[in-house]
């Protein structure tokens, strides 16, 4: 998977990691994260108003509760998911 600049400032901004450990975070998430299509309600919607914004998401994936906004096998950002559904992923 690339990652671009943008995805990769927002990681290491949001999750405090540093930048040569970042790759190998990406693979850990991509392995051990659950797909955004296996969840349903509020987190759905949640994932969805996101990949409106950005017309991307199509593997998008969820990974201690962030969202890694994923299109065409390049990352394009990373949002954490908000308090309130943090129970549901």
């Amino acid at each position: 998977m690339q990652i671009s600049k943008h995805a990769e400032k927002r990681i290491r901004k949001r999750l405090g990691i540093p930048r040569k450990a970042v790759p190998r975070f990406i693979e850990e998430a991509q392995a051990k994260g659950t797909p955004l299509k296996d969840f349903k309600g509020r987190v759905k919607r949640f994932y969805d108003a996101i990949s409106i914004t950005y017309k991307a998401g199509n593997q998008t994936f969820s990974y201690r509760h962030y969202v890694f906004i994923v299109q065409d096998s390049m990352l394009v950002t990373v949002y954490p998911i908000p308090n309130q559904l943090q129970g549901k992923t």
